[in-house]
């Protein structure tokens, strides 16, 4: 990292007005979330977060801040409208949320838009897809995928005809730094735009470990809540903010591969 002071505060109960004061930052990214892994969707702490997330903006607006990104969510869109099915627009399925989790990020980003509106700035919501690659928590899907595969073990896959928009998490970081350099307004979807089946992207994961021999699926599961398509249409950010993902499905399911390799060699 080059030209870069790092400073360090608790965003939840820390100084950030004086830390803020202190730095005067012309541009904010906005990232930090509650993201423990499956429990993230219904955690209280989505609600603290959100509360952090406006008050740092606030913050930020107050000292002269100029343009902001949030780092949003496709869970903030309606996951039981129809309309899903298809590529996904920034203006779709605006009924409610269904998680708590995708309830507050939409919040958070209606209530900093307006304070964005309210001081004059700039602000964009970057509404992440499935961001996948290295250094995932070990009990994400791509990540249990691989030890299950290099162990001998049948993953065990269940709903594996959902459709999901996975990008690479090197292309998500450099989308949300485009994003920030740019003057788009408003959401803005972060994927590949293009959709997978769960099973396609197990059965690529086999064959790059020459494990095709185990792979079984379990009976399609409940869906509850899961959509059976959810794909970006990712116009806005090709067009307006001039950002197109570089990487493959291939080359981010071999990078993950090589750093669960590397992980578990450590933890040796």
């Amino acid at each position: 990292m080059r030209n870069a002071t790092l400073h360090y505060a608790d965003l939840l109960d820390g100084d950030i007005a004086g830390l803020i004061g202190d730095v005067q930052p012309t541009h904010l990214l906005l990232a930090a979330w509650v993201t423990k892994h499956r429990e993230f969707w219904e955690s209280p702490d989505n609600d603290r977060w959100l509360a952090a997330n406006v008050r740092i903006a606030e913050r930020f607006f107050a000292n002269g801040g100029r343009r902001l990104v949030f780092a949003g969510s496709c869970a903030a869109y309606d996951w039981s409208d129809p309309i899903l099915r298809n590529p996904v627009k920034e203006d779709a399925a605006q009924g409610a949320p269904l998680t708590r989790y995708g309830r507050a990020k939409r919040e958070a980003a209606a209530r900093i838009a307006a304070l964005a509106r309210q001081a004059g700035a700039s602000f964009a919501d970057g509404r992440i897809f499935f961001p996948v690659g290295m250094h995932e928590a070990p009990a994400r899907l791509i990540p249990s995928l691989i030890v299950a595969l290099r162990e001998g073990r049948n993953p065990g896959l269940r709903n594996p005809a959902l459709v999901r928009d996975f990008i690479d998490v090197r292309d998500a970081g450099e989308a949300l730094a485009v994003l920030l350099d740019s003057s788009v307004e408003g959401p803005v979807n972060i994927g590949s735009g293009h959709g997978v089946r769960l099973d396609a992207v197990a059965a690529k994961l086999a064959a790059m470990l020459d494990r095709q021999d185990i792979l079984r699926y379990q009976p399609p599961g409940e869906l509850g809540t899961e959509p059976p398509v959810l794909v970006a249409d990712i116009s806005r950010l090709t067009n307006e903010a001039g950002f197109t993902p570089r990487y493959s499905l291939d080359q981010t399911l071999a990078s993950a591969i090589s750093a669960v390799t590397e992980s578990r060699a450590t933890e040796a």
